[in-house]
């Protein structure tokens, strides 16, 4: 729940309409979204349905996008399913997290490292977090990489004050489930809210990986993500966001892809 809150407290009120700041505004959107001038989106967009997000994961979620140097360990490395998660974001690529080997931390930018259900509040909470430069630190117990602590931070003063006073009554902790036959490929992450020795669980869910770091698909995890996902997201598409230059079949927010231009 503390989750949830953060993110209210983050959000700041979008009430334009505009229909070019959605790729396919009549069908993923609904109507009123974030636009550019009241509340910029990053500058490219790419939307795409539940059954492309293994074939569209490959590419955006793929480890060679960051220098070798700061990839993160195969262990932790991936497109994880978010099971359970009350928010519209619906998966979370930690391959293209900047992993930090001297710390054991791994630093995820939530905007563009997460994906998220296509539609007003998927669209504003992203455009939110794009703004308040949102991120987590996932610092890792030890080398076992088997726990780690996730600190949320903003590169924007404001939310950096919101963001510090909250993390000082919330913990969130992310934890791997043991016993399975693919180390690493489920974690549970617990929430906890409250001061000092004083803390409640208040809210769980899990992260389920569905690509691994060679891009393979779990096919366990896979299968019930095309089993229960669509409860949550029904026929909405699925929406990951970049800056630019605009990846091969990516929109940019608005419509083209700004000054840098579509690959192609």
């Amino acid at each position: 729940m503390e989750t949830v809150l953060l993110r209210l407290l983050l959000l700041i009120p979008l009430t334009a309409r505009s229909d070019e700041s959605c790729a396919a505004a009549d069908a993923t959107c609904g109507g009123t979204v974030p636009t550019r001038g009241l509340l910029p989106l990053p500058e490219c967009e790419e939307d795409f349905e539940l059954k492309e997000l293994i074939e569209r994961g490959r590419r955006l979620c793929n480890p060679r996008h960051r220098p070798e140097a700061t990839r993160p360990p195969d262990k932790i490395a991936g497109l994880f399913w978010l099971k359970g998660l009350p928010l519209p974001d619906v998966a979370a690529c930690f391959s293209t997290g900047e992993w930090d080997a001297a710390t054991l931390t791994l630093k995820l930018i939530v905007w563009s490292d997460f994906y998220f259900k296509n539609d007003f509040m998927g669209r504003s909470v992203a455009a939110n977090l794009y703004q308040a430069g949102f991120y987590y630190l996932v610092k890792y117990k030890d080398e076992k990489l088997e726990e780690a602590d996730i600190k949320p931070g903003s590169e924007v003063p404001i939310a950096s004050t919101v963001v510090s006073a909250f993390g000082a009554i919330s913990d969130f902790p992310i934890l791997e489930q043991k016993g399975l036959s693919t180390p690493g490929s489920r974690w549970t992450r617990p929430s906890y809210f409250g001061v000092s020795d004083y803390k409640v669980l208040t809210s769980e869910y899990e992260a389920w990986k569905i690509l691994d770091a060679d891009l393979n698909v779990v096919t366990d995890n896979e299968q019930m993500m095309m089993k229960l996902l669509p409860r949550k997201i029904g026929e909405k598409h699925i929406v990951h966001f970049s800056n630019g230059p605009c990846a091969s079949h990516s929109l940019a927010s608005g419509g083209g892809c700004g000054t840098a231009g579509c690959e192609t």
